[in-house]
C-alpha cells in the first residue's frame, strides 16, 4: 500500500508541469541596436530585443509621443515576433530622423531602450533630388514629382502627376512661366501665334481695301458711292464757311457806313 501512494506521488511530481518562471519585462541591449543609419528616402530597420512572462506588451514612441503604426500614410511599420521588435522607417524629412524608444511592459515592470535613426551623409543629394524625395512622403499626399536632370538639377518643364499641369521652373525650382505646346510636346520659348486670328486680319483689312477700291472706281467713273458722298458733303461745308464769312464782312461795312452818316 505505501508502495503504490509512493510511486503514485512520484508519477504525479515527475509527470505534472512545471509552472513557467516568472520574469520582468527587460530589453536585451546586447542583441538590441543602439545606432541605425540611413540615407534619405531608405527604410531603415531599428531592432529592440526583449524578455518577460507574462509575456511583454511592446510600444515604441518619438519625442514623447506614441507612435501611430497602423494608419494608412504612416511612414513606421511595427513587428513583433519571437521576442523581437522590429520598427521600419522611413525617413522623407530630416524630422524623422532622431531618437526611438522602445518600451517594454508586463505586469511585473517594464524596460526600455533609445535607438538613434542617423542621416547618411555620405552621398551629396541635390536640391532637386532632396524635393523629390520629399514628395514621396505619403503624409503629404501631393500630385506633384519633381523631375530632375542627370547631373541632378531641376528639370526646365515641371508637370503635375497626371500632366495636366506643366510649368517652366528656374535653376532654383521656382515657377517662372506656363509651359507651351509645341510640335514635339511642351517647351518653354514663345507661344506661339494664333494663325486664325492672323487670317482673320489679314482678311479684314483686305475686304477694307478691296471695298475702298471699288467705292472710287464708282467715284470716278459715276459720282457716285461713299468718297463722293464725303467729297461733296466736304464741299458744301466749304462754300457755307465762305457764305457765312462774306455775311460777316459786308455786316461789318454796313455798320461802318451807318456809323459814319450822322457826322
Amino acid at each position: 500500500m505505501k508502495t503504490a501512494v509512493f510511486i503514485t506521488l512520484w508519477m504525479y511530481c515527475f509527470l505534472s508541469p512545471v509552472s513557467p518562471k516568472v520574469e520582468k519585462a527587460r530589453i536585451d541591449k546586447s542583441r538590441s541596436d543602439r545606432v541605425k543609419t540611413t540615407p534619405l528616402g531608405k527604410d531603415a530597420t531599428l531592432n529592440c530585443v526583449y524578455t518577460g512572462n507574462p509575456p511583454p506588451k511592446v510600444h515604441w514612441t518619438k519625442d514623447g509621443k506614441k507612435l501611430d503604426t497602423n494608419c494608412k500614410y504612416c511612414v513606421q511599420k511595427v513587428e513583433n515576433m519571437d521576442g523581437v521588435s522590429t520598427l521600419r522607417v522611413t525617413p522623407y524629412r530630416d524630422i524623422d530622423f532622431g531618437d526611438y524608444k522602445c518600451r517594454a511592459r508586463n505586469r511585473l515592470g517594464f524596460g526600455d531602450i533609445t535607438i538613434k535613426l542617423q542621416e547618411d551623409k555620405t552621398k551629396n543629394s541635390t536640391q532637386c533630388q532632396r524635393d523629390r524625395i520629399v514628395a514621396r512622403d505619403p503624409r503629404l499626399r501631393l500630385e506633384f514629382l519633381p523631375r530632375c536632370n542627370a547631373n541632378g538639377a531641376y528639370h526646365v518643364i515641371q508637370c503635375s502627376i497626371h500632366l495636366d499641369t506643366c510649368w517652366c521652373v528656374d535653376q532654383s525650382g521656382h515657377k517662372i512661366a506656363d509651359a507651351v505646346d509645341g510640335r514635339n510636346g511642351k517647351h518653354c520659348g514663345e507661344k506661339p501665334r494664333d494663325m486664325k486670328m492672323v487670317a482673320i486680319i489679314v482678311v479684314i483689312i483686305a475686304s477694307v481695301i478691296f471695298l475702298l477700291l471699288c467705292d472710287y472706281i464708282c467715284h470716278v467713273t459715276k459720282q457716285k458711292g461713299v468718297i463722293n458722298f464725303l467729297m461733296h458733303r466736304t464741299n458744301r461745308r466749304l462754300e457755307y464757311e465762305k457764305l457765312k464769312s462774306k455775311d460777316k464782312a459786308s455786316g461789318s461795312k454796313r455798320q461802318e457806313h451807318s456809323v459814319e452818316e450822322p457826322q
